[in-house]
């Protein structure tokens, strides 16, 4: 779950909750945890917004609201072979394509 401000500010950044982390912030009854509203104040410092206690509720308001789609959302899928693409490459001799091809990059950072 990435949050962030509706208004820019400068400065500002993005918080981010991974899907590891989903658990610390709700209880089975749907309130919050204490981390939950540790890490609201936390989220408004790195938004660059006022840590009151009116913004801090907003956010764990939105939190535990989102909580549900983030657990319900797929994990992004991985490549079956663990390779990124990284681009196309062609390869041309005396003004002739030869090859084209994609290139990857591998999971120890191998290029292919």
């Amino acid at each position: 779950m990435v949050i962030f401000p509706q208004r820019r500010r400068l400065g500002a950044g993005a918080f981010i909750i991974g899907l590891s982390a989903a658990f610390k912030y709700a209880e089975r009854t749907g309130y919050p945890t204490p981390y939950c509203i540790r890490q609201a104040v936390v989220a408004a410092g790195v938004m660059a917004m006022d840590q009151t206690w009116e913004t801090c509720k907003n956010i764990t308001e939105v939190i535990l609201d989102n909580l549900e789609d983030l657990i319900r959302m797929p994990p992004e899928r991985q490549n079956k072979d663990n390779t990124a693409p990284l681009g196309t490459a062609t390869l041309y001799a005396k003004g002739e394509k030869i090859v084209e091809g994609e290139i990857t990059v591998g999971p120890e950072g191998s290029v292919h």
